[in-house]
């Protein structure tokens, strides 16, 4: 029987002796026979029954000294590198511990070490990259100027003209650009590459009516009350519970807007992951302040690489929620989702899609799966095909 321990660190350049009086802030294993000090490295230790002492080095370097019987160091010490190991034993006859070198003691990859104890990361979180961040946290009550593709730190509904460009986000590597579709119909940009789609209809003058806003999964008391009386629909419509199954929030997209988001980036930043697919449950909002003679309409658009892979034509509020998975290849460069305003005019044209994520697989695995990518949207037990 035996005990292990791996640490990773990055200690002080101070006094390493482990003898000193000097308080040494150093990191240091002390055993039975040995005092392993950490240098600013990844390494392991394991201690034997009989209390024989094995340090094995992953990265960096450590010194190793031998206690004798009385518990103090004599001199006995010696400096690991990189997958370099030693063992401190006694000898059989009695006696002080003795420095065992052996480069081929402990091998990485048969090292009963537990080297990493973080969970493998399974979505990425598009409210957050929305919000300013890496797709890992839950920034949230942020957005975007569609008009300019500049960071919103205040939701707008301030309606504006389109001109129908496509505006690169500079200041997010994980967000391609966004756009306004145009009031006749016609070619728009979709990304950076250069995919164009001309089946977009005729909007009302390519108008659009707020920003691109990543809502927290809770309204504050504050934005609450200001939805009273100010035109802020994203936060009047309250918990919205059936867009939220795992309460992350809604990525609200007023009608005439594109966003389109880098894959490629995210495989970059994620090395050891791709984007798989994309959910999220989407529909038209609702507010206490709509007249019930209103009841507008918007089409929604989900592209990879300029391809168009689902739509739904014509969303109502009566609709209710739909899911929308769209599975994804890695060699996939492109996500846009796009919500025009289904040929009424923008009015109560209030877009969410709720938990937005992109789910994530091991890059072995999409290797060795399907390259196929399709895309269906779910409502209850009805199942849409994309076009």
């Amino acid at each position: 029987m035996s005990t292990s321990l791996t640490t990773s660190h990055q200690p002080l350049a101070t006094n390493s002796n482990p003898q000193s009086l000097i308080p040494n802030p150093l990191f240091s294993i002390r055993t039975p026979t040995a005092v392993v000090t950490d240098l600013g490295t990844e390494f392991g230790v394991e201690v034997s029954e009989e209390g024989d002492t094995t340090s094995h080095v992953f990265r960096g370097s450590v010194v190793l000294v031998a206690l004798g019987d009385d518990g103090k160091g004599r001199g006995r010490e010696v400096t690991l590198g990189e997958n370099e190991s030693a063992r401190v034993e006694k000898p059989t006859g009695g006696g002080n511990p003795v420095i065992v070198v052996r480069p081929d003691l402990v091998k990485p990859e048969s090292s009963a070490f537990v080297r990493r104890m973080v969970e493998p990361l399974r979505v990425l979180d598009l409210l957050d990259v929305v919000a300013g961040g890496n797709g890992m946290g839950w920034g949230r009550e942020r957005g975007i100027d569609p008009m300019t593709g500049m960071e919103e730190p205040v939701f707008w509904r301030l309606q504006s003209d389109g001109d129908g460009q496509y505006r690169p986000v500079a200041w997010h590597k994980l967000i391609d650009g966004v756009f306004v579709p145009g009031s006749k119909a016609g070619p728009v940009q979709l990304d950076s590459a250069g995919h164009v789609f001309d089946g977009f209809p005729g909007t009302d003058d390519g108008r659009v009516g707020g920003s691109i806003w990543a809502r927290a999964a809770t309204v504050r008391p504050a934005d609450e009350r200001e939805a009273k009386v100010s035109p802020y629909w994203v936060y009047e419509m309250g918990r919205g519970e059936q867009f939220m199954p795992d309460r992350r929030g809604l990525l609200g997209l007023p009608s005439n807007v594109g966003i389109t988001f880098n894959l490629e980036a995210m495989r970059q930043a994620h090395q050891d992951t791709a984007p798989s697919s994309f959910h999220a449950v989407a529909g038209m909002s609702y507010g206490d302040r709509i007249a019930p003679w209103v009841n507008g309409k918007t089409d929604l658009w989900v592209f990879v690489d300029g391809r168009l892979k689902f739509k739904r034509i014509g969303f109502r509020r009566r609709d209710g929620a739909v899911k929308v998975n769209v599975e994804l290849s890695p060699s996939d460069r492109f996500l846009t989702l796009a919500v025009t305003d289904g040929g009424d005019g923008i009015e109560a044209d209030w877009f969410v899609f709720g938990d937005p994520v992109l789910r994530l697989a091991s890059i072995e695995a999409e290797n060795s799966g399907d390259q196929g990518s399709k895309s269906t949207a779910q409502k209850g037990d009805e199942t849409m095909n994309g076009p």
